[in-house]
């Protein structure tokens, strides 16, 4: 013996397929996307990281950049009203 839910027929819904476009702002780049990229792929783009950016405050308070960088932010901060010091 079938229930009533056995009798009706089964309904599919379709999804709509849409072509997706790269937006022109990144079309000069290669991208991966995170699914394929593997293990080795993750240590090559932490090392790159490593390489270009201080790992702490120390490596930053040593490179002119940095500095500037930081004092650039902090001014931002200040003249936006973002917080004040207490």
């Amino acid at each position: 013996q079938t229930s009533e839910v056995e009798k009706l027929p089964q309904q599919t819904r379709v999804q709509p397929q849409r072509t997706r476009n790269m937006p022109a702002r990144i079309q000069d780049f290669e991208i991966t996307p995170d699914d394929q990229v593997n293990d080795d792929g993750e240590l090559v783009h932490y090392a790159f990281l490593a390489d270009t950016e201080p790992v702490n405050m120390t490596e930053a308070l040593n490179n002119p950049k940095w500095i500037s960088a930081m004092t650039e932010e902090l001014n931002s901060i200040e003249s936006n009203d973002t917080w004040s010091l207490v």
